[in-house]
């Protein structure tokens, strides 16, 4: 009898080949919408067009990030956490000239009847960038700023100049110098680390042509987040499916309008699992050690390797990004962590009270906040304890769920590792709507294991089908239902609640039903073990 042939069928290289289509248009029309997000909008007023067309580079976003590089690249280390030597970086990044006519047409004094941070401050971009950034500049600017323009009062009688220059000179005491010298702690969120990795955007003395290239970076990063799929499944899942599904994923359109650089951390864990997966344990560790860039996704995702008890992943995690901090500290010094740590500490207790950031999170801290807060209050009256409880209580659930269902499988299978990375990524303390990318990789695991191996669709694919019908069709929109407008734009949690559906239908299954045993088919089964062997399935 003649044995059946395994050459591919005639409409198999088509389909791959629409695949491939299919793919670098997801990818191209992602990267046409971030590049031109923040464009000129017909409905502005003319005087209010950018003269370089587009200010995504001046989002802080992606600013800060860069500051943090061109901190570095300027010599300027030492300082990252300094507001008196975060300006003049500031100033020079970004310069005036870009900017619309309108807002180069600001006044000194301003106008008291501007309302400020409002669309009608003409507030230049080094100005907007260093007033979201956190801290405060020192008090005695303002007596400063008036000393220095004093002088320039009354320019058509040099007589009145005179007199003026002489007043401005006894007004710029020492100590009113040593006063706006002084340390004034602030700047951005990110690491001394995440600065080094920001370093050679940095190097590019204009903003503008560093948000591009990022933007081009994070193009081609689904792309090889696709490859490494591809290898990890031993090509079940084919290259240009997986870099398509990337591309609609909740997470990957936003962080590439706004320059952030969730793709790249997706990337990091993606290729840290597929030398897991093929027994490279300590080099999955160095991967995922390159996450000190991100600490709150390192620390949240210390969590597998520790629940999976693969401790040589947990040695090259630690051993990495110690490394990396290590590196740094004679650039920055040590009080630059230090320094970074009391800017957190402010963030945090800002973040618990600040409207747009907590409807913009997809922690699980947040969404009890949204709920509960009353946000027409003043900022010292919005915090409740019963916030704060509740969303601790939710974080432990998921926390204390997944270490003990873990604990008691004490199996290495794919299946748990799947449900391992769900609660991690829910576990992490803080991020926002485009960080919902990384659920990608526990989603996408369990998916893989659960349906695609066996050809079915159940729970996990349904919820990333979901995931992905409701990123590219449903967001931005408006419901009315039973009288209530339903919106599923990017200030609701939808997202984070479908992964957390996920994660409870997932602890469901390995508390009641142990993962389906390997059969005599051909197909490996979502049970099988993860082997040390460069060969394995898994």
């Amino acid at each position: 009898m003649n044995a059946p042939s395994t050459s591919p069928r005639w409409w198999q290289p088509l389909v791959l080949f629409l695949a491939w289509i299919f793919a670098v248009a997801c990818a191209g029309q992602r990267l046409h919408r971030g590049w031109t997000g923040f464009d000129n909008q017909e409905s502005t007023p003319r005087d209010r067009w950018r003269d370089d067309g587009n200010s995504g580079h001046a989002e802080i976003d992606f600013g800060a990030q860069w500051v943090m590089g061109r901190m570095i690249a300027t010599g300027n280390g030492k300082h990252l956490y300094d507001r008196t030597h975060l300006w003049p970086v500031v100033n020079a990044g970004f310069p005036p000239t870009g900017e619309s006519p309108w807002v180069r047409r600001e006044s000194f004094p301003r106008d008291p009847k501007i309302v400020a941070f409002s669309d009608s401050d003409p507030r230049h971009d080094s100005g907007w960038i260093m007033s979201w950034i956190l801290g405060a500049d020192s008090p005695a600017w303002p007596d400063a700023s008036r000393a220095v323009t004093l002088p320039f009062a009354n320019p058509a009688n040099p007589i009145a100049t005179a007199a003026l220059a002489l007043t401005a000179n006894r007004q710029l005491t020492p100590e009113l110098v040593d006063a706006v010298n002084r340390k004034a702690l602030g700047g951005p969120l990110y690491p001394p680390v995440h600065g080094f990795f920001y370093y050679p955007l940095g190097r590019i003395d204009d903003a503008q042509t560093a948000f591009h290239l990022l933007q081009i970076l994070g193009f081609l990063c689904p792309f090889a987040i696709g490859y490494c799929v591809r290898n990890l499944t031993n090509g079940r899942v084919r290259w240009p499916i997986a870099t398509a599904i990337v591309c609609l994923y909740p997470g990957y359109r936003g962080t590439m309008e706004l320059g952030q650089n969730a793709q790249f951390t997706l990337l990091i864990l993606v290729w840290g699992w597929c030398l897991a997966a093929r027994g490279h344990e300590f080099g999955a560790g160095a991967v995922w050690g390159l996450l000190a860039f991100k600490p709150v996704w390192a620390v949240a995702f210390l969590l597998v390797p520790i629940v999976l008890r693969r401790w040589r992943m947990l040695f090259g995690m630690v051993a990495v990004g110690g490394g990396l901090v290590l590196f740094t500290l004679p650039f920055v010094g040590i009080d630059a962590y230090f320094d970074w740590l009391a800017v957190g500490g402010d963030a945090a207790e800002k973040y618990k009270i600040n409207q747009n950031w907590v409807f913009l999170s997809r922690d699980l801290f947040g969404i009890p906040r949204r709920i509960l807060l009353d946000f027409t209050l003043p900022d010292a009256k919005r915090d409740r304890v019963d916030a704060e409880r509740y969303g601790w209580l939710l974080w432990a659930f998921v926390f204390v769920g997944t270490c003990l269902i873990c604990t008691i499988r004490r199996d290495r299978r794919s299946f748990t590792a799947g449900f391992a990375m769900l609660g991690a990524f829910l576990c992490s303390y803080r991020f926002m709507y485009y960080d919902v990318l990384l659920s990608a990789l526990g989603v996408g695991w369990i998916v893989y294991c659960h349906d695609w191996r066996r050809g079915r669709i159940s729970v996990p694919t349904v919820v990333l089908c979901f995931l992905i019908i409701n990123e590219n069709l449903w967001a931005q929109r408006s419901y009315a239902i039973t009288g209530t407008n339903w919106n599923t734009g990017i200030r609701y949690p939808i997202d984070t609640l479908m992964v957390l559906g996920l994660w409870l239908w997932m602890a469901a299954r390995l508390l009641i039903h142990d993962t389906p045993r390997r059969t005599s088919s051909a197909a490996p089964m979502s049970g099988e073990r993860i082997s040390d062997s460069p060969t394995s399935t898994a």
